[in-house]
């Protein structure tokens, strides 16, 4: 009878500690069907699994599985039907394995990705992807398609690598780029669309087809 409830008092212990040991830092609110937890000096991880979810400052992680791992749990891991939120920049990034350091708050999927991003009205999509969640810069890489919503119609860009970066209001295509818009292809190495202006500035073989 002892070691049963040795048994019961074990595991919430751990837990009540790994809560006051993530609020130590920056507050991070974590919930999972099961938990499992290791307070090891140097080995710290939180386990989350059935319906795994965590909040840490901007950001909102649901997946299959979720760990927190590192001094103050500074790094985070999700794997299986990925979903991450950026309230603040009103991006959304859907994939099955990604990593996250909420210390330099750079965000890396390292497989197939889609992104939603609502406060610039595009979607995306690649095979590779990292995004800092503090100035909201995407690279995306591995066949990157992006599309997005303008006055005038879609304009829709692919190329090997695209990179957004949203304080400079820059769109960079590099690695035979391709851009439609208004029934116009624009093909070069580099492309850069100004998304204030949609102004489209291209360098090195420039092809197009213009609707004259």
């Amino acid at each position: 009878m002892r070691n049963s409830i040795h048994r019961l008092i074990l595991p919430t212990l751990l837990l009540a500690v790994c809560l006051s040991y993530l609020n130590a830092d920056d507050a991070i609110r974590f919930s999972g069907g099961y938990t499992r937890a290791v307070m090891i000096e140097g080995r710290e991880a939180i386990v989350l699994t059935q319906g795994a979810e965590v909040e840490a400052g901007p950001i909102s992680l649901k997946a299959q599985r979720i760990e927190l791992f590192g001094p103050s749990s500074r790094y985070l891991t999700g794997s299986g039907k990925v979903a991450i939120s950026d309230v603040e920049h009103g991006t959304t990034i859907y994939t099955n394995e990604i990593s996250y350091d909420r210390e330099t708050g750079v965000l890396i999927a390292d497989g197939w990705v889609e992104v939603e991003d609502i406060v610039h009205e595009l979607i995306a999509s690649a095979g590779y992807m990292d995004y800092n969640s503090e100035t909201a810069q995407m690279k995306l890489q591995v066949s990157a398609i992006i599309a997005r919503n303008t006055a005038e119609g879609v304009m829709r860009a692919k190329g090997n690598t695209i990179t957004v970066d949203s304080e400079e209001g820059l769109i960079t295509i590099s690695g035979d780029a391709r851009v439609t818009y208004k029934d116009n292809l624009y093909q070069a190495d580099i492309t850069i669309i100004n998304t204030e202006t949609n102004e489209i500035e291209m360098s090195g073989n420039i092809q197009g087809a213009v609707d004259g």
